[in-house]
């Protein structure tokens, strides 16, 4: 089952997210690209995202990601 949820990104990533679904759609085949939207490479890319921090915590990309900006916007 699905959740709407608000987030906000910024602006480059919103424009990567647009430019990444329409580089999808492209790749795959017509009957194939209707299931394709920025709802659902968020959900994939959050899914992947949060798994590589389950299994490596402190070394994952997330916390390699959130600890650069820490020290960009110091």
């Amino acid at each position: 089952s699905r959740t709407k949820s608000t987030i906000y990104l910024v602006e480059r990533v919103d424009e990567e997210l647009s430019s990444v679904k329409q580089t999808i759609r492209e790749m795959l085949p017509q009957s194939a690209r209707s299931g394709i939207s920025r709802s659902t490479i968020a959900n994939i890319a959050l899914s992947v995202v949060l798994r590589d921090f389950e299994m490596k915590g402190e070394h994952s990309i997330l916390m390699k990601q959130i600890r650069k900006g820490a020290r960009n916007s110091s």
